[in-house]
């Protein structure tokens, strides 16, 4: 789905329906009219959806979600997809996804560089992910990186009165101005800057190489076993087993780790050492 525009879900608009989306690509749809749109890729409303290994990448609108947004009564969930370099400009915030009335789960999902604007008279926080009254967000092993607002949240925003926020096993890392919001609950994760609940930290996560969007963890990582595999998906990003075999414990972060193969050796075959001659 490229270059498509609607004034609600600029790609793929969904109204009381089920829905099941799977190993598909949104890019560059707009949510186009300029007040209060919603969803530059994708919006749901009254609907139940089930997403997985999809990208939504560049999306944007004016109002509420610059790549998705759940409204009203929604149930949605996404498992090992990307959520990239959307932006929510100005009426309404969640610059990857925006979430009101309704339920999301998202898990093994990287949510990177996302953007959302600023506007003086509403709130619209939320780079990565904001979540509005009334809605129920789990984030379970996710990458929330790299994200940013211009109204003070750029990872993940929650409502502070009416908005119920799980993050477990999860990474929320270099997002700007702040990571996230002080009402959400924490187990099992690495937020920079720290947060309270169980076992979390707060320590670089030694990503491979974020600058060119590989989140694979490196060798040494504080994140490597320092999940919990209570709810942990069965497989991660990459759909390789969670946890790995080698260790039996959880990873934070949509990958799981798995060291590099060892170089392979091929035999030189036989050959004979002969004596050295000298020279006359």
């Amino acid at each position: 789905f490229t270059n498509n525009k609607s004034e609600f879900g600029g790609a793929l608009g969904i109204t009381g329906g089920n829905v099941f989306i799977k190993q598909c690509s949104f890019k560059s749809n707009a949510a186009s009219s300029v007040y209060k749109t919603r969803g530059g890729a994708i919006s749901t409303y009254r609907s139940n959806v089930f997403m997985s290994n999809c990208l939504v990448q560049s999306n944007s609108c004016y109002g509420y979600g610059g790549g998705i947004s759940v409204l009203m009564n929604s149930h949605i969930e996404i498992y090992r997809s990307s959520i990239i370099d959307n932006d929510s400009y100005f009426y309404g915030g969640g610059g990857g996804i925006f979430i009101a009335d309704s339920e999301i789960v998202l898990a093994n999902c990287s949510i990177i560089s996302n953007y959302t604007g600023y506007n003086a008279f509403i709130d619209i926080s939320g780079g990565g992910i904001h979540c509005g009254i009334n809605s129920i967000c789990n984030l379970i092993n996710c990458t929330v990186f790299g994200n940013s607002s211009d109204d003070g949240i750029g990872g993940v925003h929650a409502d502070y009165d009416t908005a119920y926020v799980g993050v477990t096993n999860s990474i929320l890392w270099q997002n700007y101005p702040l990571q996230e919001d002080y009402f959400i609950q924490y187990s099992h994760s690495n937020v920079q800057g720290g947060v309270s609940g169980t076992n979390n930290i707060d320590a670089d996560p030694l990503f491979v190489d974020p600058a060119s969007g590989d989140f694979h963890l490196q060798p040494g990582s504080p994140c490597i076993d320092a999940g919990t595999n209570v709810a942990a998906p069965l497989t991660d990003f990459d759909n390789e087993p969670r946890p790995n075999p080698d260790t039996d414990l959880v990873d934070m972060g949509a990958d799981e780790y798995y060291a590099p193969p060892a170089p392979t050796v091929t035999p030189l075959g036989t050959y004979t050492i002969r004596p050295a001659t000298s020279t006359p």
